[in-house]
């Protein structure tokens, strides 16, 4: 018995003037290329996967201190926000995103912030706020028109209670927003700098 070849399946000749038996080879070449293209593909997705995403809860802004803030401080008067971030990953900047967030609430504008760009002022105060809240933070504040502090940190809250500068306007016992939850952001009043009696009569 004689093998079959090329020469007993005589080539047929399409209307354009091809030959059918080339043009299949060619095609099925292609095809067999595309199906390896797309097979290296899902191989190199498989490799560089993305890690499962960390999805945040949309914060309310129907917040107490939210409501206290804005019916009770200049509009036009920044406020400082704490926690402050020490750091500079993504992680330690992740709730000053969420006060600017909060900020849609209350329109007041904020000493600091999160972005692409820390002008030299953001990062002069950064390096000040490791003293907090000694007399150079609170005067660096004052020189910035700085009217509120809010705080969301039991950590800084308790340096913002020890100090004489500051007096605590809003928390949920004295609140006049009626509140059902507990509210764990105070908010501070930057009080005037002390009065320096010595310097007044002896001139």
């Amino acid at each position: 018995v004689r093998e079959r070849s090329d020469a007993d399946c005589p080539s047929q000749t399409l209307p354009d003037g091809r030959d059918s038996v080339f043009s299949f080879r060619i095609t099925a070449f292609v095809a067999v290329g595309a199906l390896l293209a797309i097979a290296a593909g899902m191989y190199a997705s498989a490799e560089v996967w993305p890690a499962r995403q960390k999805l945040l809860a949309m914060p309310s802004l129907d917040r107490p201190w939210i409501e206290w803030l804005r019916r009770n401080s200049d509009p036009s008067s920044p406020i400082l926000c704490l926690p402050f971030p020490m750091g500079s990953t993504v992680g330690d900047y992740e709730r000053t995103s969420l006060f600017m967030l909060e900020q849609i609430g209350h329109r007041r504008p904020m000493v600091g912030g999160y972005s692409g760009f820390f002008p030299p002022e953001f990062l002069r105060l950064k390096s000040m706020m490791e003293g907090f809240p000694d007399d150079a933070v609170m005067a660096e504040l004052r020189s910035r028109g700085v009217s509120h502090v809010v705080v969301a940190d039991a950590a800084w809250a308790a340096h913002a209670d020890r100090s004489p500068s500051l007096r605590l306007a809003f928390h949920d016992e004295n609140a006049k927003v009626k509140v059902k939850v507990k509210v764990k952001v105070k908010v501070y009043k930057v009080l005037p700098p002390p009065i320096d009696y010595e310097r007044f009569f002896n001139p």
